[in-house]
């Protein structure tokens, strides 16, 4: 029954191993956005990492807001990782501070397609309820590359019991098509 569609435009000011910078400005489920966001990433044993990733952002019918997102991954093997996340945001649309956590295993599968097993839980705290569940969400994401280097496909089939269903189990699917252009 979802309906959503987004676009940016992103500008890059530092790209390295372990730092990224950029902007973008975009529209998304109808909304005109701008946002500011900063990664760093720390490395070490070849096969754990630690992400931490601040952001700013301002929508036009949402006001100013903000996420922080920490993330911790671990590489199995060449094709085998297991990420575990955990962001915070806050808005002015909004009182107190919606939260998620990830916990995936994601597989490239050979050197155009790749597949992520997830689990999210998401709520909010601090609000008018204090504390709840919004949703838990299982999913697979098989995503491919074909036709152009640029051009990538997602499928994503999903189950999700949230508050506003009962937490009676609801299935859905989630169709994507992403365009990567750059200037080299």
């Amino acid at each position: 029954k979802e309906e959503s569609f987004s676009a940016a435009v992103r500008y890059i000011f530092r790209k390295d191993k372990n730092r990224f910078t950029d902007t973008r400005l975009g529209i998304s489920g109808g909304d005109i956005f701008v946002q500011a966001r900063h990664k760093r990433r720390l490395s070490w044993n070849n096969n754990h990492e630690f992400k931490i990733e601040p952001s700013l952002y301002y929508f036009l019918g949402d006001g100013f807001g903000s996420r922080l997102l920490l993330e911790y991954n671990y590489q199995q093997d060449k094709q085998k990782q297991f990420r575990i996340n955990y962001s915070i945001r806050g808005s002015e649309s909004f009182k107190g501070i919606k939260w998620k956590h990830g916990f995936y295993r994601l597989n490239q599968l050979d050197e155009r397609s790749a597949s992520i097993i997830g689990l999210q839980v998401q709520g909010e705290r601090n609000g008018e309820e204090k504390f709840f569940i919004d949703k838990y969400t299982l999913s697979y994401r098989y995503r491919f590359n074909k036709f152009k280097k640029w051009l990538f496909f997602e499928i994503e089939p999903f189950l999700e019991w949230s508050k506003q269903q009962d937490y009676s189990t609801t299935p859905g699917i989630a169709l994507r098509i992403e365009g990567h252009f750059y200037k080299g």
